[in-house]
């Protein structure tokens, strides 16, 4: 027979176990938000953060959300900057409702919802060649644009910044800068898994997919600006309405310098690792 023994992840003596001080502190928010976290949930959160930082991967990383606790205000929490305000995502439409904080992550499948965060793309990232955008998609549903980072504002084609998944058709698509030097990767079907695109040069941005390159582009960035815009996620140019929305299921979401290859490819694999620990 088995007994459930309650906080079991205490070790022996009643210590609670020695977490990495950046993990705890955004355990800490989180929980300070409402959210709720098993003590699974944890100690998935303490591994991503000392696998990050292991592997060098931590200091690269400008922004990440999680999106852990199952609640509006907890899943708003930014991994890197937890207390933060400027970072903690305001949410609207359908997001302001706590049941589109799941434990799968942030459902949009029910209506339009977006998140917006008191940051751009030019006070956070040091170069418009020097940048990476990723998002773990476990549901899509094929439309028009669907963008799940993007800026308030219009767009223009001089300071591009935006991950679309899928943007028209089962196409992924990522630009940091000029329109012309994207690269877009047609899935052949609704596009579930975990993308990262990555410009590391004027002449350098790769697509990922579950950390394998499918796409590249070469064509010059010149001209390219970082954005100015605040940073918006699953719409963009929100002062309109919202604007091709994400329709679908988001499990993580992140913003970091320029990665390359091996980077990209280790990454991934710690992505993989959390989010198969939080059973997503």
């Amino acid at each position: 027979m088995s007994f459930y023994t309650p906080f079991a992840f205490y070790q022996a003596g009643g210590v609670a176990p020695s977490f990495d001080p950046d993990a705890q502190a955004y355990i800490d928010e989180v929980i300070a938000a409402g959210g709720t976290l098993s003590a699974g949930d944890q100690t998935a959160i303490n591994g991503l953060y000392v696998s990050l930082k292991a592997n060098s991967l931590y200091s690269e990383i400008l922004y990440m959300y999680p999106f852990m606790g199952e609640s509006a205000d907890a899943s708003a929490i930014d991994g890197i900057n937890p207390t933060d305000a400027d970072y903690t995502v305001s949410w609207s439409g359908i997001l302001t409702n706590d049941a589109n904080h799941t434990s799968a992550g942030i459902n949009t499948t029910g209506g339009d919802g977006w998140g917006t965060i008191n940051k751009s793309a030019s006070t956070i990232h040091s170069s418009v060649d020097s940048v990476t955008l990723g998002a773990s998609i476990t549901s899509a549903t094929t439309n028009n644009q669907s963008f799940v980072i993007g800026p308030v504002g219009p767009l223009t084609t001089s300071n591009r910044y935006q991950l679309n998944i899928p943007f028209d058709s089962n196409n992924v698509y990522i630009v940091s800068g000029v329109v012309s030097s994207l690269a877009v990767y047609n899935n052949g079907s609704s596009p579930i898994g975990r993308w990262i695109g990555s410009r590391i040069s004027s002449t350098s941005i790769v697509l990922y997919k579950d950390g394998s390159s499918v796409n590249s582009s070469t064509v010059s960035n010149s001209g390219g600006t970082l954005n100015t815009n605040l940073i918006q996620f699953f719409t963009t140019d929100s002062s309109t309405g919202a604007i091709g929305p994400f329709n679908g299921v988001c499990g993580f979401l992140f913003g970091a310098n320029g990665l390359d290859n091996t980077q990209v490819s280790t990454l991934d694999g710690i992505l993989s690792t959390f989010l198969t620990a939080i059973g997503r």
